[in-house]
């Protein structure tokens, strides 16, 4: 019943109004999938379940030697 109320409301409609549904129903089967698995795992662009690991930057990010100074341009506000 569902489904005969969506064709109806999509008579009439224009091509752009409808690829923005389809855009939505897609979202919303993919968001639907997402909560139903492990959260380490995500979902690719194809459909897949992808892996994710830890670690993947590790020695690419450095934090500043003066990381926990004042920042000079908010002293007037210290």
């Amino acid at each position: 019943m569902a489904l005969e109320m969506i064709l109806q409301e999509a008579k009439g409609m224009s091509d752009e109004s409808l690829m923005e549904v389809l855009n939505f129903m897609r979202y919303l089967k993919i968001s639907s999938v997402k909560v139903a698995i492990d959260p380490i795992q995500q979902i690719a662009s194809n459909g897949k379940r992808k892996i994710r690991s830890g670690g993947i930057l590790k020695g690419r990010i450095k934090m500043a030697s003066n990381f926990d100074e004042p920042i000079d341009d908010f002293e007037e506000y210290m």
